[in-house]
């Protein structure tokens, strides 16, 4: 028996030299230094395309909104949603300065009797990171007042919120527009609101004393709503509080009497924020997702399966085989071999570059704690609120995820009926971790994955 499955590891191992490092495959696993680990990739892992039933994406670092057509993905359309906030006092080294008790001290805007408007302007921000679409094609935005203030906390993407139907701005451009002539960086636009926004606002922020939950309350914030001619999806950084200039914001302008400048006070919008995606897949291969329906096997998608960030698409991969190995199996390196399906990408919607695991729950969603909290697999553990981080290469088509510890704990516990997701994400502050990222709609597809395992007996 041993000699056959030698047999059939040095003859799986020379198939798979072409594509794989031997060091990647497990070669030198044996504490003698020789091949003595079995190797299979045959175990019947299975492979689906989940959707989430919700897909939270309030308070991120870029707000969207346009319309596109995706080939693979379908029409989406995206609608920013915002509320102007007070900026947090900073020091000179660009820390922020807080209360007695931890929390942020915010700028006050005091106004003298009688001021005279003169402007406010929107600053949108545009750093190409989130642009989905044809951005040579003029899009065209509206910005409407809504009806209620937003509240604090967190947006799924199919909530709507309502708003003014008569525009109080309108604006065109595309990204070639947005880049300046000499440097060819991408400069901010410039939206002008009515002179009445502008009185309210500031009238609003003067009362508030820089108290920034009092501003909050009394001003309603915005909607950035597309066209539905347009061919392209823009994101607006709002991005971390800091000194860059790099965000979004709101500018209003005024003066006194006998003044020959104005002054000015910046609001940004790191309040409360959110884009509201609407998707039509009725005619791809996902058409039918759905929140009803919402896994749909490896053989139903032509030996697909799909990611994309934003809508709440992902591949999920079910363990559960691995089970039928024995309890005997002792795992040295087990990896998850991803292979990139080139005909699928499109320089209009970008790749996803970064990637996280999660476990899945019964209902195909991203397993949560006690406490309703997203939680997320970091090296080889459950129940903590990041995840490790994957990075696909450009310059490969394969991309490859290390589930040895995850399995290794999984085998102690006696319990491998799991099944995990893929999921987009974003870096976070703790160097290596991510958490899930729907703040852009970048996405891949992957060809049939194929799960390398090496393991012993004990």
């Amino acid at each position: 028996m041993k000699k056959n499955l030698f047999v059939k590891l040095i003859a799986l191992a020379l198939g798979f030299s072409a594509c794989h490092d031997p060091s990647e495959l497990g070669f030198g696993l044996g504490t003698d230094g020789k091949l003595n680990a079995i190797f299979t990739d045959t175990v019947s892992v299975q492979y689906s395309t989940v959707l989430s039933d919700s897909s939270v994406n309030g308070n991120g670092y870029y707000i969207l909104s346009g319309k596109a057509v995706d080939p693979v993905f379908g029409d989406v359309e995206a609608v920013a949603y915002f509320q102007p906030s007070f900026l947090p006092q900073f020091n000179s080294s660009g820390n922020y300065l807080t209360n007695a008790d931890g929390s942020l001290l915010y700028d006050t805007l005091s106004l003298k009797e009688n001021p005279i408007i003169d402007s406010l302007a929107i600053r949108l921000y545009c750093d190409g990171s989130r642009v989905f679409g044809d951005t040579n094609a003029i899009s065209t935005f509206r910005i409407h007042r809504l009806k209620n203030v937003m509240k604090s906390s967190n947006y799924n993407s199919d909530e709507k919120l309502e708003y003014d139907p008569q525009p109080i701005a309108e604006f065109s451009f595309n990204l070639p527009q947005l880049r300046h002539d000499s440097t060819n960086a991408l400069m901010a636009k410039f939206v002008y609101l009515p002179k009445e926004v502008a009185t309210e606002m500031v009238q609003a922020a003067h009362e508030a004393k820089g108290n920034n939950d009092e501003f909050l309350k009394k001003f309603k914030g915005f909607a950035i709503v597309p066209d539905k001619n347009n061919k392209a999806i823009y994101g607006f950084g709002t991005g971390l509080i800091n000194l860059s200039g790099l965000n979004s914001s709101m500018i209003p302008y005024w003066h006194y009497s006998g003044d020959t400048t104005s002054t000015y006070y910046i609001f940004n919008i790191n309040g409360p924020r959110y884009t509201h995606y609407d998707f039509n897949r009725s005619k791809t291969a996902l058409a039918s997702l759905s929140k009803s329906k919402n896994e749909m096997p490896l053989n139903a998608s032509t030996d697909r399966l799909y990611l994309q960030a934003g809508s709440g698409i992902s591949p999920k991969i079910d363990l559960s085989a691995l089970k039928y190995l024995g309890k005997d199996m002792k795992v040295a390196k087990a990896t998850l071999e991803f292979q990139i399906d080139a005909s699928k990408l499109s320089p209009q919607f970008g790749k996803q570059f970064y990637m996280t695991l999660a476990e899945a729950d019964a209902k195909n969603q991203q397993r949560r704690n006690s406490a309703n909290q997203l939680v997320y697999l970091y090296n080889g553990q459950g129940d903590v609120t990041v995840g490790d981080q994957y990075v696909l290469s450009d310059t490969t088509t394969y991309f490859n995820v290390d589930i040895t510890q995850y399995l290794q704990k999984q085998i102690f516990k006696g319990d491998l009926n799991k099944q995990l997701l893929l999921l987009p994400g974003t870096p976070t502050t703790t160097t290596g971790t991510l958490i899930l990222s729907n703040d852009n709609l970048s996405r891949l597809v992957f060809l049939k994955p194929r799960l390398l395992l090496y393991y012993n007996r004990y």
